[in-house]
């Protein structure tokens, strides 16, 4: 009996029934272009093996000349398309494919070419280039090139597609009154900011039949000034439910928000209200609803499913930090999983930077098919010196190879500079990285030797056959006039609780 039913009970989505109510959202990888390529193939398959009830692959273009992501552009695609769904599905489950458009939100440094939007309002991020007004037979082919590139999908074994109309891209500049300043049928009231994605979802439908579902990732509310707020995005979800839509994946904000959506200082489940605003505006309808943003843990899960807030739950990142959270949590080892803190280091900022995907509390992430923690030929004997996330990281996997490790770390506790850093306000979800990984540590057989500091002569004595030096580093302290004065401290003083008084 699982201490989360409700999180593990079956669920449908139109025609099709997952075996959970946790959904890894589309995430950018910066794994292929274009084409599907073996690492993204990993990647995905460790989280369908993990537990996961539904999969949604992407961002994948529906035009072409945006592969720097993958494509749902031509029937080309569709073997490695077909060769990803397989993958999934190999481990029983399902998964949709996230379809995309970015409008004004397009690299135009790596296309090379005019970006297009609802209106020509430039965007303040990105490329920051002035788009193109669409003209109405453009927005057709549009419209057309997300309805062939669903029919790629369901071809390609997918068993549902979404449209993306959050973040900021194309559909949400459509239906965003600041980016849409368009006087014909496609602008103005919300009824034609509407339209676009509308005529979307019906010739989708013409192209994919009855039957195939289709899903809508939509921001409850924009987070930037005159925007959409749950208001209108209500009015949005019942004319996507009106349409035949099957449901809605409810996130917040877009990327050009200056309002916290995903990082630490946002609490658990911060968001979890939009998804309830949109749910209550679906009551009487069979739309599914899901919950995201800062979802990282199955207890809270539950919570939300069994209040009635969502009927699903987006754990993104969470399981990019722990592709087995769902199989953990369903075996009550919950103590076993790896939490994603919300740092945002690994995923959101490389991806920015134009850098594949990582992560900084999971180091086998893009690395699914070369990272494997085997039973090692020959035990050793594994001196680590260092109790910080390093240390404890390295002493966890050589004890889990079957090594016999000796950790010693000089403080009186494991966590090193993450224990500094998890006091300042809004970074506190770093002491649960400290937590877990003392934790796990422990839990792997390793001997934990705090108050310890290591010498040559200890080393000598203990005859190791490795030693794996994680001592971390040291404040450089500037070499100015007065900084070894009694009233002059450094940055870790005051994290580690030294007086400051009033005047600073």
């Amino acid at each position: 009996m699982t201490a989360f039913p409700t999180l593990f009970s079956p669920l449908s989505i139109g025609r099709m029934v997952v075996r959970n109510r946790i959904v890894m959202p589309a995430l950018t990888t910066g794994y292929a272009f274009g084409e599907v390529t073996d690492q993204l193939k990993r990647y995905f398959e460790a989280r369908a093996r993990g537990g996961a009830g539904l999969i949604v692959v992407g961002i994948a273009a529906v035009e072409k000349g945006l592969e720097y992501v993958i494509s749902a552009a031509d029937d080309s695609y569709i073997p490695g398309l077909r060769e990803l769904a397989e993958a999934i599905h190999a481990h029983g489950a399902k998964t949709a494919l996230q379809l995309w458009h970015p409008g004004r939100y397009e690299y135009v440094e790596i296309t090379g070419r005019e970006p297009v939007s609802a209106s020509d309002v430039p965007p303040p991020i990105f490329s920051r280039v002035k788009p193109r007004a669409l003209t109405v037979p453009e927005i057709r082919r549009i419209e057309e090139e997300f309805a062939q590139a669903a029919g790629r999908a369901k071809e390609a074994g997918f068993d549902a597609v979404e449209f993306i109309g959050s973040a900021g891209y194309l559909i949400s500049q459509f239906l965003s009154p600041v980016t849409n300043r368009r006087t014909d049928e496609y602008g103005g009231p919300l009824e034609n900011r509407m339209r676009f994605l509308l005529e979307i979802v019906e010739r989708t439908r013409e192209v994919v039949g009855r039957d195939f579902p289709l899903m809508c990732r939509l921001s409850g509310d924009e987070l930037i000034p005159g925007g959409n707020t749950l208001r209108e995005m209500k009015v949005v979800a019942r004319a996507l439910a009106e349409a035949g839509i099957s449901a809605i994946n409810v996130t917040a904000g877009w990327h050009e928000s200056r309002v916290p959506m995903i990082t630490m200082e946002v609490p658990r489940g911060g968001y979890v209200y939009l998804a309830e605003g949109i749910k209550e505006a679906l009551r009487g309808t069979e739309v599914r609803v899901a919950a995201s943003n800062r979802i990282n843990e199955p207890a809270l899960a539950e919570r939300i499913l069994r209040e009635g807030k969502a009927d699903l739950i987006s754990m993104g990142r969470a399981l990019v930090a722990d592709p087995d959270l769902p199989r953990k949590a369903q075996e009550g080892r919950v103590e076993d999983i790896v939490t994603c803190i919300g740092c945002c280091q690994g995923c959101f900022d490389r991806l920015f930077e134009g850098r594949p995907l990582t992560c900084m509390v999971n180091p086998g992430v893009g690395r699914e098919g070369e990272v494997r923690v085997e039973p090692a030929e020959r035990r050793k004997r594994v001196l680590v010196v260092g109790g910080g996330p390093g240390g404890m990281k390295a002493a966890e996997t050589a004890a889990l190879r079957g090594h016999e490790v000796i950790l010693c770390e000089e403080d009186g506790e494991l966590g090193g500079q993450l224990n500094l850093a998890s006091v300042t306000p809004g970074r506190e979800e770093l002491g649960t990285l400290v937590r877990e990984l003392a934790l796990h540590t422990r839990k792997a057989g390793v001997e934990v030797r705090t108050n310890t500091r290591v010498d040559a002569r200890m080393v000598e004595e203990m005859a190791p056959d490795a030693v794996v030096v994680a001592t971390g580093a040291l404040p450089i302290v500037p070499p100015f006039p007065g900084v070894d004065l009694p009233h002059v401290v450094q940055a870790w003083q005051v994290l580690g609780g030294r007086e400051v008084g009033r005047r600073v």
